[in-house]
């Protein structure tokens, strides 16, 4: 259960850091990990404006994973839902790896890597565990 909690917390903490940064910096975040953007794509204000819309889900993705954690009893299906939505994100990266290949900037495939990491084997381990524990649910 300690491993579960941290794992949790871990991915509240990226969610909210990360998402909050992308949030504030919009599409400019990204160069710091050799986006390949012009600098007239990086002032695109659809792409930005997405963009920033998804950096408000990721943050709220890391509200959940804070609220879900503390009574498993109560969230666990929600939990699993979410769980399955990073999932899903992980799958998406794999979409765009096949469509598009890695960033070629060493931190860029790094992040990807570290995503992947995360969305593809953590997290289906993490669903595995939560699925196949018995809670204690008080009556």
């Amino acid at each position: 259960m300690r491993i579960f909690s941290a794992l949790c917390y871990l991915f509240a903490a990226t969610a909210l850091f990360t998402g909050g940064n992308d949030f504030l910096q919009g599409l400019e975040a990204q160069r710091a990990f050799g986006s390949t953007l012009t600098d007239q794509g990086f002032a695109d204000p659809l792409l930005d404006n997405v963009f920033r819309f998804f950096s408000g889900l990721w943050i709220g993705v890391g509200v959940l994973f804070v609220l879900f954690v503390r009574d498993l009893d109560r969230y666990k299906p929600a939990m699993i839902a979410l769980l399955c939505i990073i999932i899903l994100g992980g799958i998406g990266r794999i979409i765009s790896i096949s469509q598009y290949g890695l960033p070629d900037d060493p931190s860029g495939s790094m992040l990807v890597y570290a995503g992947l990491l995360a969305e593809l084997v953590i997290s289906p381990a993490m669903l595995w565990w939560l699925a196949t524990r018995h809670h204690v649910v008080p009556g």
